[in-house]
């Protein structure tokens, strides 16, 4: 969980131009790797914003802009969301 949460956060870092105090909105399931970006985001200083996977349409576009993130990291199982 080291080695992943480290190779997390410095690819966004490269990546994103991530620095302590920015956003990173994560829509994702429970999963393993659910742990390690939270982990590597936060050895960058930076905030996750959890958001629910249950949300569609209306609510998850409020809740996303409400984030102000600067990256949303999502899977693919959550890219095209029923209504």
């Amino acid at each position: 969980m080291e080695d992943y949460s480290n190779r997390i956060g410095n690819a966004f870092q490269r990546e994103f131009n991530l620095k302590k105090g920015d956003c990173v909105a994560v829509f994702i399931e429970n999963c393993p790797q659910f742990v390690g970006i939270w982990l590597g985001l936060s050895k960058l200083g930076v905030i996750s914003a959890f958001i629910n996977t249950n949300l569609k349409t209306q609510q998850l576009i409020h809740t996303i802009n409400s984030s102000n993130a600067k990256a949303i990291i999502y899977t693919n199982e959550l890219e095209t969301c029923k209504k």
